[in-house]
């Protein structure tokens, strides 16, 4: 694909761009209805496809709004999502400037990265989660009660992982969808 300078490299811009709609596509089909998502993804660009996605729980940030919104803003989960998509990805940079921005925001969500290196198929998740959620989750997963306090806790896994099973678990505990 080539960019814009016609050197036959897309440029780092578009290839973020590119990343985030990627994960904004796989993050509908956790929140969003099966029917919004199969609309969605056999709509080309354009009016129709534009109206429908503001239904969907998830959505690009609005990047003038700078620091005030994470990379992808989806509604009923509660992590700060920074994205990088880059041949020297740093998943524990893009976690510090989440927790940055979050605190920042004000936003009461939890900070966390989704980091891929190019060049390698897997996709790494990074973040930071109090006791509380951190419990809840593990909780829903094992179905039985936990003793005891947890503390915050700072998780990294690989992104199929995270949309299997803690975003799910997530939306049971939330009890939105």
């Amino acid at each position: 694909m080539p960019s814009s300078s016609g050197r036959g490299r897309i440029n780092s811009r578009a290839k973020g761009v590119a990343f985030e709609e990627k994960i904004a596509r796989e993050l509908r089909m956790v929140y969003d209805s099966l029917a919004l998502t199969a609309r969605l993804a056999e709509l080309p660009l354009g009016k129709e496809r534009s109206t429908l996605i503001k239904t969907s729980r998830v959505r690009r940030s609005d990047q003038g709004k700078g620091a005030m919104e994470p990379d992808l803003v989806v509604r009923g989960c509660p992590f700060w999502f920074e994205l990088q998509h880059s041949t020297a990805a740093d998943p524990i940079a893009k976690l510090e400037q989440a927790e940055r921005d979050c605190e920042q925001a004000d936003s009461g969500l939890w900070p966390g990265s989704i980091t891929h290196l190019t060049g390698r198929r897997k996709r790494a998740v990074v973040v930071a989660m109090r006791g509380c959620t951190y419990r809840k989750i593990v909780e829903q997963l094992s179905g039985e009660a936990l003793d005891g306090t947890l503390d915050d806790i700072v998780i990294e896994m690989d992104w199929e992982d995270m949309k299997r099973s803690i975003l799910p678990a997530l939306e049971a505990v939330n009890g939105a969808k």
